[in-house]
């Protein structure tokens, strides 16, 4: 069984999943001469701890290691320029990640789902990050956004429940992409699911959108159906109110003034 690659310096570009789910497979070294790497190469390649990519490759394909659950670090070359959708999504075992300088968009559900990813490094030539390019990152504490940053698209970062530190020189242009939901639905959604689960039976979703271009919510209500209960969230950047959290059962309740969600 295949468990480690080390390419000769004579090979450009790797076919769509030529390793897919080679599951025996710890590292790889790729050729040198690399150029690009298309869709679902090293995908759900399970065991692979480590990996090198040369600098030279200019594309690494849609979900190229998604699924490498025993991936823990990546360094992405500053010759790289295309970084495709769910490229590293759902590497559990990833806590770090250096995106090189010559990254421009950081593609949709690029890092979708890494548990582990504590921090990472973004190149200084993004202008683009794509629809929940780091969603359910829920380890990720700290974002240093580059200066050249355009867009940050609809929940880039929702689930991200560790995140406090968003470094970004251009304040305005946070404030009108960081939306209600990404900022506060995380604190808001952690008391419910941690109470009754994510197995709801349906949900229902309200929204006040305040900037349809950047599809800026002011004001959201959330409500869940479970097959016992019925829970509400409401967060809000566009309203001034003080929330508070209230537990009510058939016995009794429970009433949290706020701000309840500070526990240091």
């Amino acid at each position: 069984s295949l468990s480690d690659i080390n390419w000769s310096n004579n090979i450009r570009s790797y076919g769509g999943d030529v390793f897919y789910d080679c599951t025996s497979l710890t590292y790889a070294e790729l050729s040198s001469s690399l150029e690009s790497m298309d869709s679902e190469v090293f995908k759900d390649c399970i065991n692979i701890t480590s990996i090198k990519i040369n600098e030279g490759c200019a594309v690494v394909g849609s979900q190229a290691f998604a699924g490498c659950t025993k991936l823990a670090s990546v360094e992405i070359p500053n010759s790289v320029t295309t970084l495709g959708s769910s490229a590293f999504s759902n590497c559990k075992a990833l806590v770090s990640a250096t995106i090189g300088d010559g990254v421009k968009t950081i593609s949709d559900y690029a890092f979708n789902s890494c548990v582990a990813l504590e921090s990472v490094k973004i190149g200084s030539k993004v202008e683009n990050v794509g629809f929940r390019a780091f969603y359910g990152c829920t380890s990720l504490s700290k974002v240093k956004l580059p200066d050249k940053l355009n867009t940050i698209e609809y929940a880039t970062f929702n689930g991200c429940t560790s995140l406090k530190d968003v470094d970004y020189a251009d304040q305005i242009q946070l404030e009108k992409t960081w939306n209600s939901l990404s900022a506060w639905g995380p604190t808001a959604l952690l008391p419910v699911f941690q109470l009754l689960g994510v197995n709801y039976i349906n949900k229902e979703i309200i929204s006040r959108v305040g900037n349809d271009q950047f599809k800026y919510d002011e004001f959201t209500k959330i409500t869940f159906r479970y097959q016992h209960a019925v829970a509400s969230i409401k967060v809000g950047k566009g309203v001034k109110s003080e929330g508070e959290l209230i537990i009510s059962g058939t016995k009794g309740y429970v009433y949290v003034p706020a701000p309840w969600w500070l526990t240091d």
